[in-house]
């Protein structure tokens, strides 16, 4: 691999590097300090910069060129909004990289008014985004976490059909919009800031009509982004909204149908233990005509919306969504006082979990990268880096909120839980180790 030294980048230069995704490798040669960046990442480089590379000198450093930059002249960068092509990673096995640009030029570009980069990962991976001024699209990838993939069976996607192969996709995050195939409700994309994210591997031979597909994934774009404010908050939420009724409705008929299964298959083998597990499957069916109140499915419906409603109407809570058996919630940055000094300290926005099949257990995952992972590893001042919170004396409240599902009293005590910190515990002693609230 060729590496290119760059010399005398101010500290805005840097910056505007570092905005396209890029880690600057601080580097000395020849008597001269500077950065290096390899062949794959100088393009993105100097785009960022508004420069070109004007000439390269061998350095004495073996595979390492010094690289002379100049400014583009007004006539090579015209300030009209283009499309650029700045990774697609083995060209030779995806599809034509021509169509999905010109897509892209004829279904965003008029919209946006601002550059468009287009990303093509045909091997899949994460990547964090981008805040550059520009139009980010990642296809195949996924902003963050493990390179964990699912398998997708959608035979459809946007009414177009896909191969009979399994192929694999990857999972939203759920920290911005995400875009479902409408065939099937299974999730395609997430928009996040100015960066989209496709989940599914268009450029390979995996999928049939890639180019068509992501063309529909652009439509869908396109209408979000052209809403006001207002109508697209509102949208984001409805459809948040149904999807949570829906998802409730068949986790909790699921709960009863397994714990229906288990009392006829394992009733010789429990015994003693068969009352308690019939007294378990008494108690969900109780929650479930509760809730129902003996009710037509459409009064249940607006039950469960209404329990939405409460839930996204907490303080601090930013987002609601259901993903299989998890109700995902995001929050605001939440703060929490050391009560020694009296100085509060932030100690991150999160993504809280609550599971709500056999384990019913709720975790909690800091999405900040200044505040996560405090103190050997913690998520906050009393959550351990997998998620799982020390509850203490608490544990017993959360439980009971799960078992009768009232999860804005939940969340609402999750969030007291994550601002809080026992100066004499352990772990809660370390809460000066988050960063403080910033004056402004």
């Amino acid at each position: 691999m060729q590496y290119f030294f760059l010399t005398d980048l101010s500290p805005e230069q840097q910056q505007l590097i570092e905005g396209m995704g890029l880690c600057l490798t601080p580097f000395g040669v020849d008597d001269k300090e500077g950065f290096v960046v390899n062949d794959e990442e100088i393009d993105w480089a100097t785009y960022a910069l508004g420069m070109k590379v004007e000439a390269v000198e061998q350095t004495s450093h073996t595979g390492v060129l010094a690289a002379c930059l100049s400014s583009v002249v007004q006539d090579d960068q015209p300030n009209t909004p283009k499309v650029r092509v700045l990774y697609w990673q083995n060209p030779s096995e995806s599809m034509d990289v021509y169509r999905f640009r010109t897509v892209t030029e004829a279904t965003l570009l008029p919209v946006l008014g601002k550059d468009v980069l287009l990303f093509g990962h045909c091997l899949g991976g994460n990547y964090t985004p981008i805040e550059n001024g520009r139009f980010c699209i990642h296809i195949w990838s996924s902003p963050r976490g493990t390179a964990h993939l699912e398998h997708a069976e959608d035979q459809t996607i946007f009414g177009f059909r896909v191969n009979e192969t399994r192929w694999r996709r990857f999972s939203p995050v759920n920290e911005g919009e995400v875009i479902e195939n409408p065939d099937s409700g299974s999730p395609v994309a997430e928009l996040i800031g100015n960066n989209l994210f496709i989940f599914l591997p268009l450029l390979c031979r995996e999928i049939q009509s890639g180019t068509e597909i992501y063309a529909k994934i652009l439509e869908e774009v396109v209408a979000r982004l052209t809403m006001n404010p207002a109508e697209r908050r509102s949208r984001a939420r409805e459809k948040a909204k149904v999807a949570f009724v829906h998802g409730m409705n068949l986790n909790l008929n699921q709960q009863i149908a397994d714990l229906s299964v288990a009392v006829a298959e394992k009733e010789d083998l429990y015994g003693s233990r068969l009352g308690i597990l019939r007294e378990h499957l008494r108690r969900v069916g109780e929650a479930k005509e509760i809730l129902g109140k003996g009710l037509q499915a459409r009064q249940v419906e607006e039950i469960l919306g209404k329990e939405f409603d409460q839930l996204t109407s907490t303080p601090g809570v930013k987002r609601v969504s259901i993903r299989g058996n998890k109700v995902i919630v995001l929050t605001d940055m939440i703060v929490c006082q050391d009560t020694r000094s009296k100085k509060w300290h932030e100690i991150g926005m999160f993504r809280i979990e609550i599971c709500l099949r056999a384990e019913h257990k709720v975790l909690f995952f800091n999405l900040c990268p200044k505040t996560h992972l405090r103190n050997g590893g913690m998520q906050a001042p009393h959550v351990f880096r997998d998620g799982r919170p020390c509850l203490g004396s608490a544990s017993e409240v959360f439980a009971e909120f799960l078992r009768e599902h009232q999860f804005a009293n939940l969340i609402l005590y999750a969030i007291q839980f994550l601002g809080s910190a026992n100066v004499a515990d352990s772990a809660g002693k370390h809460v000066d180790e988050w960063p403080l609230v910033s004056a402004a």
